[in-house]
Formats: C-alpha cells, structure tokens, sequence
C-alpha cells in the first residue's frame, strides 16, 4: 500500500514537472521574444523596399485602398535604400522602442528618444545589413500589420518614415 501511494506521489510530481516546463516554454519566448508576424514583417519590408516590390508592400499593411498613396510611399523609400544595395541580415536590435533618431510626424506620435506610439501600437527597431552599409527601421505593428516605418540611414540622413492609418 505504501508503495502504491509513493508511485502514484511520484507521478504526480513528474506531471507537474511536465505541466511546469511546458508553461515556461510557452510563457518566456511570448514574453521576450517579437512575434512571429513582427519578424516576418521585419524580414519582408526592407526586401520589398530594395525592390519597389508593390505586391509585398500591400500585403504587410492594414488596409488595401488608395494604391496610389502606397505606391508612391513605396517609391519615396525605394529610392532612399536602394543605395544600400541587396539585403544581406536583418536583425531586432530592440524591443519595445525606437532607438533615437527618428522623426514620426503623424499628430498623437512623440518622437526622438521618447519616441511613444499610440496605444495598442507595437514598436521595434531593426537594423537591416545590406550590400554597401546599413540601416535602422522601426517599425510600428497593430494587430500583425505594418501601420508605420521609420529608418534612420548610416549616412547622417536624419530618420524618415509614415504612418498608415
């Protein structure tokens, strides 16, 4: 009988050990880590604006109207980082904040170090390796899609960016 009861004692302390390791491996990556669309979207913006890839572009962002505004964002940017040559990395340099630099001039924005999106709005700053140099973005994420992008070039060219709303 003690024996019965010190096996059924021992299961239950190797499932709750199970239970407990499965928690932390759910719970640690959600809490440290951006999430999975952030990332692709960190990896595909700074493609799709090497290339002026319009497709790529449209499917990171909320909404699917005014094409033409996106085209010509699109353009706007294409133009700044195509000098940088092919993406090589990209790479999160931090979390939950744009590192200084950048100019967000959308009304309900703060900008620089203190710069604070509006809320609900997720923000991360990447830096993106390219053939000839490389470059901060930052970018802004609502419900897994892009709603700004700010990069801060290496050349001294003070941050640029929008929003989408």
């Amino acid at each position: 009988m003690a024996t019965l009861r010190t096996a059924s004692r021992k299961k239950q302390i190797v499932i709750g050990i199970i239970i407990v390791v499965l928690a932390i491996a759910v719970v640690v990556p959600w809490m440290l880590g951006c999430s999975n669309r952030t990332k692709e979207i960190a990896n595909a913006l700074p493609r799709a604006m090497y290339a002026g890839d319009l497709a790529t572009f449209q499917r990171l962002l909320p909404f699917k109207e005014r094409p033409e505004m996106q085209k010509t964002v699109l353009d706007a940017i294409s133009s700044r980082v195509q000098t940088y040559g092919a993406i090589k990395s990209v790479r999160l340099e931090a979390e939950g904040k744009a590192l200084p630099g950048f100019n967000a001039s959308k009304p309900g924005w703060s900008t620089g170090p203190q710069f604070v999106p509006p809320p609900g709005v997720e923000v991360s700053t990447w830096r993106v390796v390219a053939e000839h140099g490389e470059y901060r973005l930052v970018l802004t994420t609502r419900d897994g899609y892009l709603v700004g992008c700010f990069f801060n070039l290496a050349d001294g060219c003070t941050g640029t960016g929008e929003t989408f709303h």
